[in-house]
């Protein structure tokens, strides 16, 4: 009895299967795709689909574009919202109160507040206007905020994300008052600060943080900075590509106020691997700098068991008098 051969082996399965692909063919019969279609040219079956004179058709009744197959299918049973460089006081109240709005029946699991809540105006190193808001009265108003948001997410599990403005007053104390620095009422965690510990919200300081954990705070796949982190990131225009290429991994940032997206397929199987800039939601012209591109936005992202994610970056625009939220 003649043995049968490879490329005999490959025309009869495909003639058994004619319309399971040649890709799946070829790694049954341990060979390429293309190895497989050359066998089918060279015995007259391929394409599928040839046309005769006369313009007759071959008959592909028995052809369908649908399989009965089994899928895994990933459910999406975790939420996170991400709020980002508010800048309190100089924050748009009626964008707040829209973003809370909108999302206050997802019944998050997560919150996060990625940094830049807090300006602290008077303690930067910029010149400053001595009416404008002091840092009392900024302090005062961010425990407001925080305050609500706990009580609209509740159940939620709140973390913030230490961003450029909130280090300011560690910057601040180690430059005029390091003696004063380690505090426990100059934290602010401290109850005439933020109140975060009453608040039962989490402070992350990504230095701290990766001492402890050797890599950013994350939440399932997908890594959370507040953008200041990374060096020479201050001008850049394709925010989102930049920090992908910088990080090499998912990753989330606030700091530029602006709603951006990159993804990349990288060279191994299905892997993606994506950055996200989300928009602020503080005044879009401020004194230092009224003519800008900066964008009001949030985001939200929902978790599968195994870590994986779905990010919607919210764009959002005033118009007409009215606030959409993309």
């Amino acid at each position: 009895m003649t043995q049968q051969t490879k490329v005999d082996k490959i025309y009869d399965y495909y003639m058994a299967n004619p319309s399971e692909s040649l890709r799946s063919i070829g790694c049954k019969h341990q060979t390429s795709h293309a190895q497989v279609k050359r066998v089918l040219e060279r015995k007259g079956v391929y394409p599928r689909y040839k046309a005769n004179k006369g313009n007759d058709y071959e008959d592909i009744s028995g052809v369908s574009f649908f399989k009965n197959i089994t899928l895994n299918i990933k459910h999406f049973n975790k939420t996170e919202l991400i709020f980002a460089d508010l800048h309190i006081p100089y924050h748009e109240p009626n964008i707040i109160a829209s973003v809370l709005e909108y999302t206050k029946s997802m019944h998050p699991d997560y919150v996060v507040y990625l940094g830049d809540v807090i300006d602290f105006y008077q303690i930067s190193s910029w010149n400053k206007n001595p009416e404008e808001f002091n840092v009392d009265h900024e302090l005062y108003q961010g425990r407001q905020f925080l305050t609500e948001s706990k009580d609209y997410f509740g159940d939620a599990i709140h973390y913030y994300i230490e961003g450029n403005h909130e280090k300011r007053l560690k910057s601040f104390l180690f430059s005029k008052a390091p003696q004063l620095s380690s505090l426990r009422a100059l934290q602010l965690g401290a109850p005439d600060m933020l109140d975060l510990d009453a608040l039962d919200i989490e402070y992350i300081q990504t230095r701290e943080w990766m001492l402890t954990y050797d890599e950013p705070f994350r939440i399932g796949k997908l890594y959370h900075l507040h953008g200041h982190e990374l060096m020479g990131s201050g001008s850049v225009v394709h925010i989102a590509r930049n920090t992908l290429l910088k990080t090499l991994d998912n990753i989330l940032i606030g700091h530029h106020h602006r709603v951006q997206n990159h993804i990349e397929h990288g060279i191994g199987k299905e892997k993606l691997v994506g950055a996200w800039s989300v928009g602020c939601m503080c005044n879009l012209h401020p004194d230092f700098m009224p003519i800008n591109n900066w964008m009001h936005g949030f985001a939200e992202v929902h978790y599968a068991d195994d870590g994986r994610f779905q990010v919607i970056n919210h764009s959002i625009y005033k118009q007409d008098g009215e606030i959409l939220i993309f």
